[in-house]
């Protein structure tokens, strides 16, 4: 199987086609070319926990064992998420500016609700 990008800055099908190399690959003859996505996808339900643990750390002045009592995970998970938020978002929590901005970032999203209409 082949996973073709398909933005529309690389190459597609219809101009691979005509390259004898391309036509000899056995995912081609066999028509296993999927398109593919290279955009990250994001879901309510994947980013859930990251947005929890973002407010529970802030909540907690950046103490790891503080946020992962009030998630009741291990501390470790704690973590492991705020490196994936700091990259994610490639910013890092170490700064009062950023931890400022997503404190209050945070705040309004619990004052209005999200009304995205998100589906699970």
């Amino acid at each position: 199987m082949i996973l073709l990008d398909s933005r529309s800055s690389a190459l597609q099908p219809k101009d691979l086609t005509s390259k004898p190399t391309w036509a000899a690959l056995p995912a081609v003859k066999a028509n296993q070319v999927t398109p593919w996505l290279s955009e990250l996808r994001y879901s309510y339900t994947a980013c859930a926990p990251l947005v929890e643990t973002l407010a529970a750390y802030l909540d907690g002045f950046g103490d790891i064992r503080a946020a992962a009592q009030t998630l009741q995970v291990h501390p470790n998970t704690v973590r492991y998420r705020v490196r994936r938020i700091e990259k994610l978002l490639s910013t890092s929590l170490a700064d009062p500016d950023v931890r400022l901005l997503f404190s209050l970032g945070l705040r309004v999203l619990e004052t209005i609700g999200d009304t995205r209409g998100h589906t699970e």
